[in-house]
């Protein structure tokens, strides 16, 4: 066993060497603009530097004096380890460095049950926020970044490249933690309980698990883990369910977000620790960093882009589906209260509160509004994707379609991968009825058959434990002829809320948001417009004020020539501010327009709604 005294000191070769790392893996699937992000999130003093830059210097262990900051053993099992610490970055007025971050390596390829187990041990004078975090009553929230490569073998060797990083132990049961699995092979990580113990280390049972396709064995790889620890504080009238809440970020996806972690058999208080634990495997880690956390997570989201294994078919959703800004507001949409509340709980609320959401409570995978043309649907479709920064995928029925066979099923998988991978996000199908029609009927095509049950099957697969990462993805539909949508659909759309035609009061607002940039003569009354407008939906509302206000200038310009029109513009005559809108306009404007939706087609609507309806 290689203990930390038999190291030897650093030289120019081993700068060089740091030199032709950095080369090595700054161009790779990693790359600096992964380190640059952790540096960004981790503040410019004390960040993570990348493996041999001018910043960085490797002191190998036992070089240090003064019993600063160090990696002891926590297990006295085999294995072996050697660490250095990068020179620290900067120094506060009183002289105590901010900690430059550790590195080091550590292999144990003993019993395939066995682990090797290093703790972290961080001093005041030369790592004063990782003391603060782990030792100097910091808070329970705790936050650690690191780059690190997990040795590569052949299947045969049986080596796993895998390693442990634990984050906290409870107090009850000190050899007792809880620990984040990282597996690079398999590309998943997982929050275990975690025994340590005097002579060996195992695992007791799995809390949850992660799919991050973004981890590779062989390369450098980034991470940020923030566990905040849930404890009841005594006195205290809100009783917390005594765990952890745990968000992650590797290569720049964010992995979880502030996932509430409660384990059956009870968690229990827990107090901070960092440590790195190896089994069948070697870790290289670098730029160790330990600092307080925030206790409001990393609050960030995937903004890598996407790849697929087929990048034309990617490019044809970014550039006719993703939607990045949506400048639509709930305040731009008059009433419609209950809908606005309903698709707040469906979709907002568990980005929100992710912990709540959870088990028989977990949100909606689906959401259909019903109702006549013009209502407003649509609009509220793309306000809550606004109001809750959420990716919004506009799927028409031309983007959806392709000439070649088994192209269309592609694009939908596609589609909801894309969605998974920017989430949370939303999945919009306008006018559903025409994608998803009843399946059976005469003269269906086979591909649309085919597109339909992708698309089913796809919906099935979105996993409700993403929810509580904060990764929540939900499909909207929007529909004007409900009982044409298939079943099955119909089944996976779990919400389904019908938007009737305005009443009066909704009306009212509407003439107000449509009139509020035009003058308004004293004799117009909105409140009298909404009660002659009885029937007309919010499309007919805002047609009916567009003709209403090109009046005033169809009067103005009534005989006159192109001429004349054009000396009464340099006159200021056709200043819109002096023409006011009169009652009469709307007279005119209404004695020429009828409701677009009968009162046979607003039945058969309430029908379909009493038989259907989720709300």
């Amino acid at each position: 066993m290689r203990s930390s005294s038999s190291s030897k000191p650093a030289t120019s070769g081993s700068s060089h060497r740091s030199q032709v790392n950095k080369s090595k893996y700054s161009g790779g699937e990693v790359g600096n603009s992964v380190l640059d992000n952790l540096n960004k999130r981790f503040g410019q003093e004390g960040g993570l530097n990348a493996l041999g830059s001018e910043s960085s210097e490797r002191r190998p262990c036992g070089t240090s004096t003064g019993g600063g900051s160090s990696w002891v053993k926590w297990t006295e099992g085999g294995g072996a380890y050697k660490w250095w610490k990068a020179s620290s970055s900067s120094a506060d007025e009183t002289g105590k460095g901010n900690g430059g971050g550790t590195g080091g390596t550590l292999e144990y390829f003993g019993g395939s049950k066995q682990f090797c187990v290093i703790r972290y041990r961080p001093k005041a004078e030369d790592d004063a926020d990782g003391h603060q975090a782990l030792r100097g009553g910091g808070g329970s929230s705790v936050r650690v970044g690191m780059r690190f490569k997990c040795a590569h073998a052949a299947p045969a060797s049986g080596h796993v490249p895998a390693f442990h990083l634990v984050l906290c132990r409870r107090k009850s049961s000190p050899n007792e933690t809880l620990a984040l699995a990282v597996d690079t092979k398999e590309r998943v990580l997982s929050l275990e309980v975690f025994h340590i113990g005097e002579t060996q280390a195992s695992r007791v049972r799995t809390l949850h698990t992660w799919s991050c396709r973004d981890l590779r064995p062989g390369v450098f790889n980034g991470l940020v883990v923030e566990s905040r620890a849930d404890n009841n504080e005594s006195g205290s009238q809100d009783v917390v369910p005594e765990g952890i809440t745990l968000s992650i970020v590797c290569n720049d996806t964010s992995v979880a977000e502030s996932v509430a972690i409660r384990d059956d058999d009870g968690v229990g208080e827990v107090t901070p620790v960092v440590a790195l634990g190896v089994s069948r495997s070697r870790l290289e880690w670098d730029d160790l960093v330990v600092k307080p956390g925030t206790g409001t997570g990393l609050g960030i989201r995937s903004m890598s882009r996407f790849r697929g294994n087929d990048m034309s078919l990617v490019q044809a959703i970014e550039e006719e589906m993703l939607e990045i800004e949506n400048p639509i507001t709930f305040d731009d949409i008059a009433s419609l209260k209950g809908a606005k509340e309903l698709l707040n709980e469906a979709v907002t609320l568990p980005l929100l509160i992710p912990e709540f959401f959870v088990g028989i409570r977990e949100p909606w995978k689906g959401v259909l509004l019903f109702g006549p043309p013009g209502t407003g649907k649509t609009l509220l479709a793309r306000a809550v994707a606004s109001m809750s920064d959420i990716r919004f995928f506009n799927c028409s029925s031309a983007a959806m379609t392709s000439k070649w066979r088994g192209e269309s099923e592609k694009l939908c998988k596609v589609l909801f991968q894309m969605a998974r991978h920017y989430a949370p996000s939303i999945i919009f199908f306008d006018e559903v009825d025409a994608q998803v029609s009843q399946r059976g009927q005469d003269g269906e095509h086979e591909a649309s058959r085919r597109f339909k049950s992708e698309l089913l099957s796809q919906m099935d697969g979105i996993a409700s434990g993403d929810a509580s990462s904060g990764k929540n993805v939900i499909v909207l539909a929007t529909t004007n002829c409900p009982w044409d949508v298939d079943e099955a659909m119909r089944r996976r759309l779990e919400k389904r809320i019908y938007i009737p035609l305005p009443d009066e009061d909704a009306r009212t607002e509407m003439f107000k948001i449509y009139l509020k940039s035009l003058v308004l003569d004293e004799g117009v009354d909105v409140r009298e417009l909404a009660g002659r407008t009885q029937g007309f939906s919010g499309a007919d509302i805002k047609l009916l004020c567009r003709d209403a206000s090109m009046m005033p200038m169809r009067r103005v310009i009534l005989n006159k020539t192109p001429e004349q029109i054009r000396q009464m513009k340099l006159q200021g005559q056709l200043d819109s501010v002096k023409i006011p809108l009169l009652r009469d306009d709307f007279d005119k404007a209404l004695s020429k327009m009828q409701p677009s939706v009968s009162p046979d087609a607003v039945a058969r609507y309430e029908k379909w709604k009493k038989e259907f309806a989720s709300e």
